[in-house]
């Protein structure tokens, strides 16, 4: 997380430099890599934003007027343990997904088997829908 919020992950063409990926975004194959895009614009993002006990709509986040990483810093500041933890959660689940599906060519999971999975590798107790 302090990766994304110092905005020291690769994104846009800079990943690019280093590894062999397409530019364009490898989970919904219709828009170039951001780190905006892959975590709140995606169309996979947002589905498992939504299946989160957080129900963030996809209303809020094509509208959201700040970017990923500002958002996030103000949901940390004014969030409690459990809201934070889960946000985490969730980056690092989609964060997975994608270097899977980059890497290894997996296929994008359903949203709620990843946020399953997610919570369960960071041992977390949030109770999903």
């Amino acid at each position: 997380m302090w990766i994304i919020l110092r905005g020291k992950l690769p994104g846009k063409l800079a990943l690019f430099k280093s590894v062999n990926c397409q530019p364009i975004c490898n989970l919904c194959h219709q828009h170039y890599r951001s780190i905006d895009h892959l975590f709140i614009q995606c169309e996979c993002s947002k589905a498992l934003w939504f299946v989160s006990p957080l129900g963030i709509t996809t209303e809020f986040m094509h509208d959201a007027p700040i970017s990923f990483v500002e958002l996030i810093k103000s949901i940390i500041m004014h969030g409690d343990n459990e809201t934070n933890k889960l946000i985490m959660t969730i980056c690092n689940e989609i964060w997975f997904v994608r270097n899977k599906r980059c890497f290894e060519g997996i296929k994008v999971p359903d949203p709620v088997v990843s946020l399953r999975r997610a919570c369960k590798r960071s041992n977390s107790t949030i109770i999903l829908k």
